[in-house]
C-alpha cells in the first residue's frame, strides 16, 4: 500500500500537467488543517489516513517548510533508452503550501493565492519565475567517464 501512494500522487501529477490551465485564485487556509510535510516524514504511518482523506473526495493542503528536503526517485522508460531509477532529493527554496485532492493539485507561497500545478504559466506569475533554460550535453572526462548532462533552469 505505501508504494501505490507515491505512485498515486504521480500519476495524479502526471494528469494535472495535461489538464487545463487555470488562472491565479484566492482560498485562505488559516482556518483549514493544514499538515507539515515534516510531521509526514517523520511518521510515515500518517500516509493511510491521508490517502483515505483523499480517496474520500476531501482536499488535503501540506504545508512545505523553507529548507525541507524530500526525496525524489524518477522512472523514464523510452523505446531507446530508460532511465535507472535513482534518488535525488528536492530542498525547497521558499515556504509553499500543496493542495492535492482528487480532482486537482495546487501549489501555493503564502496559503492564499494557489495555481494548478500544471499551469505553467499562472506558476510564473505566482512564483515572479521570468527566464528558464533546458540544455542536454554529451562529453567525457578521464575522471567521471562519458555521460550525459541535462540542465533545467527557471529563474
Amino acid at each position: 500500500m505505501r508504494d501505490l501512494i507515491p505512485s498515486a500522487v504521480f500519476i495524479g501529477f502526471l494528469l494535472f500537467m495535461l489538464s487545463g490551465c487555470a488562472a491565479i485564485h484566492q482560498m485562505d487556509v488559516t482556518q483549514l488543517e493544514v499538515i507539515p510535510v515534516s510531521d509526514v516524514i517523520s511518521e510515515p504511518a500518517k500516509w493511510q489516513n491521508i490517502l483515505k482523506e483523499i480517496q474520500g473526495g476531501n482536499e488535503v493542503i501540506f504545508h512545505i517548510r523553507e529548507g525541507q528536503s524530500i526525496p525524489l526517485i524518477i522512472n523514464f522508460e523510452h523505446p531507446l533508452i530508460k532511465l535507472q531509477a535513482g534518488k535525488n532529493n528536492l530542498v525547497f527554496t521558499r515556504d509553499a503550501y500543496l493542495l492535492i485532492s482528487q480532482s486537482k493539485m495546487e501549489i501555493s507561497l503564502d496559503g492564499q493565492k494557489w495555481v494548478n500545478i500544471g499551469d505553467f504559466k499562472s506558476q510564473k506569475k505566482l512564483l515572479g519565475a521570468g527566464t528558464s533554460a533546458f540544455s542536454v550535453g554529451f562529453g567525457a572526462t578521464q575522471e567521471e567517464g562519458t555521460q550525459i548532462n541535462v540542465n533545467v533552469s527557471v529563474k
